[in-house]
């Protein structure tokens, strides 16, 4: 039969079927089967006709539908469908099932037995985007005895598991089915069961699964991407599984719930046994990238407890990183521990065994089970404790072995030392108070052993007592340690390293000890060492450690020290001029960052072959003590003046005996320490060093710098040594000081540093005044002093020594004026002198004494640059009062008047301030006007009496001579060949004579080779005879009056007398030499 209908409810009905009954009175009695087809359709328009089994909301689409039916009731039904939009409920109770579309065969019929349910090719999916993707089931429910069957070519499990909770199941089914959450595809399943669904009393499954995940139920734990296949039933079976990307969690088990396996095979089988079920592993194989191994064993769980395990199992490799994973139990500080310890490494030929109650994991004893995890472990970097050095490159053996973890290390290596053995152990994993035990030794480089002390925590427990320390040799490092887990900051430390024949640097500023022997202690309350021997400053020295109550680190050393040693170790002057040994002691303190140094000698056996004020013999004492110091405060309790340091600076004081005392102040400035501030205190305290700059103050009663120039300049070949910092003040009182050969008494210094000049006041005998010192370039002097007094040498021996130092090539220039300027005891009137640099000369551009009798001028060279230094003057004299500039000059009473000039040109090896008389070298120009000669001293006046001609009185001139020589004029030149003035054209006349001399005069031996002409002047005496022979031969007394005026003197010539002087000058050898014939003089002249 074709019907139409409301095209909104229908298409064309297509309605056939078969129908058996009595009559049309009783229908409802009436059996036979139905077929209906509509291409279209409105399921829940229908509702108005037909009385649906199930709730049907909406739903529209093509439908064929078998339906077989005896009276009233249905007893089959199947349907080919193709929904969408379908919304239905299918039972009382259960929410609304919504479906974007519905396709494939459903069907189900009531038998005698039970249900039938099958579907063919159907699928569907929600309308919340689950999909079920076509598949053939059937299911049976057993009507009188609980129980039935499921069949399934095919099953996505994901999907199916969103449907349970809209299909007429039993609640407790849907409840467990939603906490399993299943999911994968299950082939050629069959399930049946006898009894409840939930709690069947029979069962039996078999099929195969792919991609098979749950979440953990009824003790099985979670897992994901499990293939293979099941055969079993309520008594027993068999799971073989192959899987790869599989996981399975095991929560509160392991260190991390979920466990990744690359590939998984298994072969398991349970066994219902008495007390529960027991499971079989054989040929477990797992690998992923953390380990790779085999498994087998045995596992029953049990009603009070996680249940009984006998599981042995063989790993090829684990990943030291992972070891944390693969430890059941562990607490999680324990867990935690493990992975950020172990840092990189590999075991391998691991050996499991596990057995007993999982209950009484991890067990106490052996009688509650055993668990023992072993392999063999290479290149594991193990961070045992923060802050510690870890162990490098860790092969030995690994255990876990009931509660205890232990590592058994054959070789590693901490800070890069080589540790020839070493154990950790954590005696109990599960006690929640976790202490991890480190023991180890090792030989090697002690330099190493230093590094891993001052890289662990040790350093702080010890103040960094080692921190700058440095040594060569080898040593022995012992180490224990407990370090609490959960605690580190009460870990225990036990150590020692031994020395032998070491060398050691305790700080950069102290020479190295050598020949260290002994061991140095340390724990986490300090550190400490007994006699510890070894060589410092050429003897032996004994040295302690020790940790005092108050946290202090310190080094007490006590040993003789040997000068000539120090003098390889130190190069200084002064130890050059040392001899001996002395014993000393000493002491450095270390605390919290502050460093004390502390060492005491009384320098007896010691000789000091040194000028005062610290020359001693061996025998006498002359204390020394060295103090160092990184401690403002320190500084203050020692007092040294200073109220503060740099930061990383230190401070510093010697002191020896009265005399000296010193302290400077260092700044770090990258690797090396450079002084900031400083002071020289001589026979006083040192002043407070509040700003920076270098200052000397003290007083001291003789200060012979001759005597120290050699000295502080030795080891540069200089005579004198540049300061390690620059000064900026001086404050000296000096009794008596010698310098250049020259003595200057009761000097008093007092100069400072200001804006680039240095300025100065000078008081003392010899000289007074203000001194200006500009350091631009080589620098220039200018000094204004009322009075400058040049002491003569006292050292005429040793005249090499008086030079300015030949390394000081480079001479300041020089403004100087004094008012009164005295060289010896000559006072030489007023004193100007300026000199620059000029090239490599010093240019003596005017150098000036002035007095009322006369006047000096200069200027000239001085070549200090060349290998002998030479001086070169040009000199002028002009004396107004010849006979009181003598006088002046040391000379009195040889001549009375007498106006001079003096000019030349001279030069000497050597310096301005002293004449070298043996390399004078030059020529001189003398004239003097109406001056009269004296009777002189002995010396060199000796030598001008020569001139005055007394010397010539008992050579019957005694009438000429008498009263001194009155001169008109003296006028000669002069050249001078290393010291020996040479002249020819020596004139001298007077009314009495005239003079010549000849010959040579040895300045510097003060001797003389001259040969003296005296013309007595008859003129005059030769007139008054001739009147006379006028008067009484007037013809005779005429001629000879004309002949002494035309022949100008020739009595006088012909009463001629020649001497040779020879000698020295204090007594000189006067003797008549026979006369030369007399030749006429040209009248013209």
């Amino acid at each position: 039969m074709r019907a139409r209908t409301d095209k909104a409810l229908a298409s064309v009905l297509d309605l056939r079927g078969e129908l058996r009954g009595g009559n049309f009175d009783q229908v409802q009695d009436w059996t036979g089967r139905l077929y209906a087809e509509l291409d279209y359709t409105d399921l829940a328009g229908w509702q108005r006709w037909f009385d649906y089994p199930l709730e049907i909301r909406s739903g529209e689409g093509g439908v064929r539908l078998w339906l077989g039916f005896s009276g009233k009731r249905l007893t089959e039904a199947t349907a080919d469908v193709a929904l969408a939009k379908l919304s239905a409920r299918l039972a009382d109770g259960l929410p609304l099932l919504d479906l974007e579309y519905l396709e494939g065969r459903l069907g189900g019929r009531q038998t005698t037995s039970g249900i039938d349910i099958f579907g063919r090719q159907l699928g569907l999916k929600t309308s919340a985007g689950d999909a079920f993707p076509p598949a053939d089931f059937g299911l049976h429910i057993a009507r009188e005895r609980a129980g039935g069957e499921l069949k399934a070519s095919a099953l996505e499990l994901a999907p199916l598991a969103q449907l349970v909770k809209f299909l007429p199941f039993a609640q407790d089914v849907r409840s467990q089915l939603a906490q399993m959450d299943p999911r994968g595809r299950v082939n050629d399943l069959r399930l049946t069961w006898a009894g409840a669904a939930d709690r069947p009393e029979r069962y039996s499954v078999r099929g195969r699964f792919v991609n098979l995940g749950a979440q953990a139920w009824r003790g099985i734990p979670a897992f994901s991407g499990l293939s293979g296949q099941i055969d079993g039933n309520e008594k027993g079976g068999n799971l073989s599984l192959a899987a790869t990307n599989a996981t399975v969690e095991l929560p509160g088990i392991m260190a991390e719930d979920k466990i990744q396996f690359d590939t998984l095979a298994a072969k398991i089988g349970w066994l219902r046994v008495k007390d529960g079920v027991e499971f079989k592993f054989s040929n477990v194989s797992i690998a992923n990238r953390d380990l790779a191994g085999t498994l087998s064993g045995t596992y029953q769980p049990l009603s009070k407890s996680p249940g009984m395990i006998d599981l042995t199992g063989r790993f090829a490799r684990l990943k030291g990183t992972s070891a944390y994973r693969v430890i059941p139990g562990l607490p999680r500080p324990v867990s935690d521990y493990l992975k950020s310890s172990v840092r990189s490494g590999n075991a391998r030929d691991i050996s499991l065994r596990l057995k007993g109650d999982l209950g009484r994991f991890p067990f106490a004893d052996s009688k509650q089970g055993s668990f023992k995890v072993a392999g063999k472990v290479s290149g594991v970097d193990f961070d045992y404790a923060d802050g510690w050095p870890g162990l490098k490159g860790l092969q030995g053996e690994l255990v876990f072995e009931g509660r205890m973890m232990r590592i058994n290390a054959s070789g590693t290596s901490a800070s890069g030392a080589r540790i020839a053995s070493a154990r950790a152990i954590i005696a109990d994993l599960y006690n929640e108070d976790e202490v991890l035990k480190v023991e180890g030794n090792a030989d090697g480089p002690t330099a190493v052993f230093l590094r891993f002390v001052d890289s662990s925590p040790v350093t702080g427990y010890i103040d960094g007592f080692t921190s700058g320390m440095r040594a060569a040799g080898n040593a022995r490092l012992q180490l224990k340690l407990e370090l609490p887990i959960r605690r580190l900051e009460q870990a225990k430390v036990a150590g020692s390293i031994s020395l032998t024949d070491n060398s050691v640097v305790l700080d950069p500023d102290v020479p190295p000890f050598t020949q260290v022997k002994g061991r140095i202690d340390f724990t986490e309350k300090g550190v400490g060492g007994r006699e510890l021997a070894s060589q410092f400053l050429g003897g032996p020295t004994n040295l302690s450690v020790e940790t005092l109550a108050d946290g202090t680190v310190s080094v007490q050393a006590n040993g003789t020290a040997n000068v000539a040693a120090i003098r390889q170790l130190v190069e200084f002057p002064l130890l050059d001029h040392a001899s001996g040994s002395s014993p000393w002691k000493g002491n450095m303190a270390i605390k919290r960052g502050t460093f004390d140094l502390l060492a005491e000698s009384s320098l007896q056996g010691v000789a000091l072959n040194l000028p005062p004020p610290l020359a001693k013999a061996a025998g006498d004492v002359l204390p020394m003590r060295l103090v160092r110091t990184n401690s403002a405060q320190q500084a203050s309790v020692l007092g040294l003046g200073i109220k503060r340091l740099p930061l990383h600076g230190d401070a510093l004081m010697l002191s020896i005996g009265q005399a000296v005392n010193g302290v400077i102040v260092r700044a770090r400035e990258g690797n090396r320490m450079v002084i900031e501030r400083g002071a020289l205190a001589l026979n006083e305290r040192t002043p407070a060093l509040d700003k920076p700059g270098f200052v000397v103050v003290g007083s001291l009663r003789s200060l012979d710098i001759d005597r120290w120039r050699p000295i502080v300049g030795a080891r540069n070949g200089t005579g004198a040594a540049a300061p390690p910092v620059p000064l900026d003040a001086v404050n000296l009182r000096i009794g008596v000081l010698d310098f250049f050969g020259r003595r200057v008494n009761e000097l008093n210094l007092r100069a400072i540093r200001s804006e680039g000049l240095w300025k100065a006041r000078v008081g003392a005998r010899e000289l007074a005044g203000d001194v200006t010192w500009r350091p631009e370039g080589q620098g220039r002097i200018v000094a204004r002093l009322s009075h400058l007094s040049i002491p003569d040498s006292e050292r005429a021996a040793t005249a090499e020594q008086t030079e300015p130092a030949k390394a000081s090539r480079e001479l300041p220039a020089l403004d100087v004026v004094a008012d009164d300027f005295v060289i010896g005891t000559t006072r030489l009137g007023k004193l100007e002198l300026v000199a620059v640099n000029q090239a490599h000369d010093w240019r003596i551009e005017r150098l000036k004494l002035s007095t009322k009798e006369g006047t000096l001028s200069a200027d000239g060279y001085w070549q200090n640059w060349a290998a002998r230094p030479s001086t070169g003057l040009n000199v002028k004299l002009e004396v107004s009062d010849t006979g009181k500039y003598l006088e002046r000059l040391g000379y009195p009473g040889t001549v009375s008047g007498g106006i001079a000039h003096l000019n030349g040109k001279i030069g000497w090896a050597g310096s301005p301030l002293d004449i070298d008389y043996p390399s004078l070298t030059g020529t001189l120009s003398l004239k003097v006007e109406k001056g009269r000669f004296l009777k002189a001293d002995p010396g060199a006046a000796k030598l001008l009496g020569l001139l005055s001609l007394q010397s010539l009185l008992s050579f019957d001139l005694r009438d000429l001579f008498r009263d001194g020589f009155v001169f008109d004029t003296i006028s000669g030149g002069a050249q001078i060949s290393r010291g020996v003035l040479s002249t020819r054209d020596f004139d001298m006349r007077g009314a009495a004579a005239r003079v010549a001399m000849t010959g040579n005069i040895d300045l510097a031996g003060e001797t003389q080779d001259l040969r003296l002409r005296v013309v007595p002047s008859l003129g005059d005496s030769a007139a008054t005879a001739a009147t006379l022979l006028l008067k009484i031969n007037p013809i005779t007394g005429l001629g000879a009056m004309l002949a002494q005026r035309i022949f100008k003197d020739p009595l006088g010539q012909l009463f001629a007398f020649e001497y040779t002087v020879t000698g020295n000058w204090s007594d000189p050898k006067v003797e008549r030499a026979q006369v030369e014939a007399v030749e006429p003089q040209d009248t013209s002249r």
